[in-house]
């Protein structure tokens, strides 16, 4: 789904950029497309290695999300772990990113 979405949200951009004249300088759509595609690649980018890295020969079994460890899954804590830091520093960066868009976005208008 995430590829999906991204593929979509190239289209967008390449449609709208087309759309709008041209410039010498990033306009603030050009900005919010960039951030998008760029955020969405580092998510499918994360997926891919995490599903890299449990699926290695040398992997030890790794427990659904959510259930309890069993004996010999030690690699489910670190993957459990690795996903909470990661919902965290996402979410973290969207924020801020927004703070920062919006408040320059209303600097502007006025």
């Amino acid at each position: 789904m995430s590829l999906t979405t991204l593929l979509v949200l190239v289209s967008l951009y390449s449609d709208t950029a087309t759309s709008l004249p041209k410039t010498s300088y990033l306009k603030l759509i050009d900005v919010w497309f960039i951030f998008s595609i760029s955020f969405l690649s580092a998510v499918i980018a994360f997926h891919l290695a995490t599903n890299r890295a449990e699926a290695s020969p040398g992997a030890k079994t790794v427990a659904p999300v959510g259930a309890p460890p069993v004996a010999g899954t030690a690699k489910w804590r670190t993957s459990e772990h690795v996903f909470r830091m990661a919902r965290v520093v996402y979410a973290l960066v969207f924020f801020l990113f927004h703070i920062g868009y919006w408040s320059y976005t209303l600097q502007l208008a006025n």
